[in-house]
C-alpha cells in the first residue's frame, strides 16, 4: 500500500483513504489522474458508474466511475477500492468524486440497480437524477420471462408488449401500454408480479422514456460504458492474480491511452468538414460543436420532411435529452432558410479543448511575457553586443 501511494505521488494523482477506525489499516482507496478531473470540470453533467471484481488477489471490488466528453468518448473520471459495497463505503468514495468537481453540480447519475449505490448517490448528489441501466433491466426481465412463462409464443407477445412499455413517450401513453401489459400478463402472476413490484412501481421514473426523456443525459442510459471500460482493463490485466500496484500501473496505461485518443476526437471536430454537412443550416456550427452533434442533427433533419413544425408529432425528444434543435425547430430554420444559432445547442457539445472550458470566453493575448524574456537577454548581452542588437 505504501508503495501505491509512491506511485500516485510520482504521477501526480490525486488521492484519498479512510482508515479502519482504531487501526492504521486503510478501508476505502479512491484516486484520480490529474487530466481526468480537469475533463469531468468540463463534462461533469453525467456520470455512469458501477462495480467490478476479479481484479486483483485481494478480491476488493472495484468502483469505476465514467464521464462522456463532447465527442462521444469515455473516460474515467476516478476509482475506489472498496472494504464493502455498503452505504458507507460508496459514500465516502463518491464525497471524494464530489470534492474534485467544483465547476458545477452533476446532473443524471447512471447505474445498476444497487441499492446501497442508489442510497450513496441520494446522500452525495441528492439533486442529480439517478437513471437505472435500461440494457440489464430488459435482460432480467427476459430471463425472468423464460423461467416463468409458457409457451414460448406467449413469451414473444409479452416481450413485445413489455418493449412498447418502456418506449412509451409519455406517462399516458404509459399507462395505456400498462393497460395491454396487464392483460397480456393475466394467466401469468408470478411473472407480472416480478415485474411490477421489482421495476415498475419502484423504478419506472429511472428507466422509462416516459420519464428518462425530460433527463438531459444525452443519449446516455445504461451503464455499457462503464462495462466496457472494465472489459478493457481486464484485457490489460490478463489475469486476477496481481497485486493492487500492478493494477494502478495497467489502469494508469489506460487512462493515458484514452486521453490520447479524446485529444484527437476533439482536434477532428475542430479541423475536419464532412462535405455531406456542406448545408447552410450548418454554417455556424463547423469546427465550434463536436462532430457528433452535427450527426445527431442531422438525423433530426431527416425527420423534417415528416414531422415539419408540428411539436405534437415531433415530441421535442433530443431537446430535453442532448439539448439540440428537434425536427420541429429545424424545419422553421429551412423555411427561412438560415443557419441554426449556436445558443440553440447546449454548451456541452462546444467544448472541444482538454484543459480549458471552451463555453468561457477566450482571455486577452498578452506578449508581456514574451517582451520580459527578450529585454532580460539584451541585459544579459556585454555592451558591445547590446549596442550591435
Amino acid at each position: 500500500m505504501q508503495h501505491l501511494l509512491t506511485l500516485m505521488e510520482r504521477d501526480k494523482y490525486v488521492y484519498r483513504y479512510t482508515k479502519v477506525e482504531g487501526s492504521d489499516e486503510l478501508r476505502d482507496i479512491f484516486w484520480a489522474h490529474l487530466d481526468a478531473i480537469t475533463l469531468v470540470n468540463n463534462f461533469h453533467i453525467i456520470l455512469i458508474m458501477d462495480s467490478t471484481y476479479k481484479t486483483c488477489r485481494y478480491q476488493m471490488p472495484l468502483l469505476e466511475i465514467i464521464g462522456v466528453t463532447s465527442t462521444e468518448m469515455t473516460f474515467c473520471v476516478g476509482f475506489a477500492y472498496l472494504q464493502f459495497e455498503r452505504v458507507d463505503n460508496f459514500t465516502c468514495a463518491l464525497q471524494m468524486v464530489k470534492e474534485q468537481i467544483t465547476s458545477g453540480e452533476v446532473e443524471v447519475i447512471v447505474t445498476d440497480r444497487d441499492l446501497a449505490l442508489m442510497n450513496a448517490i441520494e446522500n452525495v448528489f441528492p439533486k442529480a437524477a439517478n437513471l437505472l441501466c435500461l440494457f440489464h433491466i430488459c435482460k432480467h426481465v427476459k430471463a425472468k420471462c423464460k423461467m416463468t412463462v409458457f409457451p414460448k409464443k406467449k413469451q414473444v407477445q409479452i416481450m413485445e408488449a413489455w418493449e412498447a412499455l418502456i418506449y412509451s413517450y409519455d406517462e399516458a401513453q404509459y399507462y395505456t401500454k400498462l393497460a395491454i401489459f396487464e392483460g397480456i400478463c393475466s394467466s401469468c402472476s408470478i411473472f407480472y408480479d416480478y415485474v411490477h413490484e421489482q421495476w415498475l412501481i419502484p423504478h419506472k421514473e429511472r428507466f422509462v422514456e416516459a420519464w428518462t426523456n425530460r433527463v438531459m443525459h444525452f443519449g446516455n442510459t445504461t451503464t455499457q460504458r462503464v462495462e466496457s471500460a472494465h472489459w478493457s482493463l481486464k484485457r490489460i490485466l490478463q489475469d486476477n492474480i496481481g497485486d493492487i500496484c500492478s493494477v494502478w500501473e495497467a489502469i494508469n496505461s489506460m487512462i493515458v491511452l484514452q486521453h490520447n485518443e479524446i485529444i484527437a476526437s476533439f482536434e477532428k471536430s475542430i479541423i475536419q468538414k464532412v462535405h455531406r454537412y456542406s448545408n447552410k443550416l450548418y454554417a455556424n456550427l463547423h469546427g465550434v460543436v463536436s462532430k457528433n452533434a452535427i450527426d445527431h442533427i442531422a438525423a433530426e433533419y431527416d425527420r423534417v420532411k415528416y414531422v415539419g413544425i408540428d411539436q405534437t408529432e415531433c415530441r421535442c425528444t433530443i431537446r430535453t435529452t442532448h439539448g439540440q434543435p428537434c425536427a420541429c425547430e429545424i424545419a422553421r430554420y429551412s423555411m427561412i432558410p438560415r443557419s441554426i444559432p449556436l445558443d440553440d445547442i447546449h454548451v456541452w457539445w462546444s467544448k472541444l479543448t482538454f484543459h480549458v472550458d471552451a463555453s468561457s470566453k477566450p482571455s486577452e493575448l498578452s506578449v508581456k511575457h514574451e517582451i520580459d524574456v527578450i529585454v532580460k537577454k539584451f541585459e544579459e548581452l556585454d555592451v558591445p553586443g547590446a549596442t550591435y542588437t
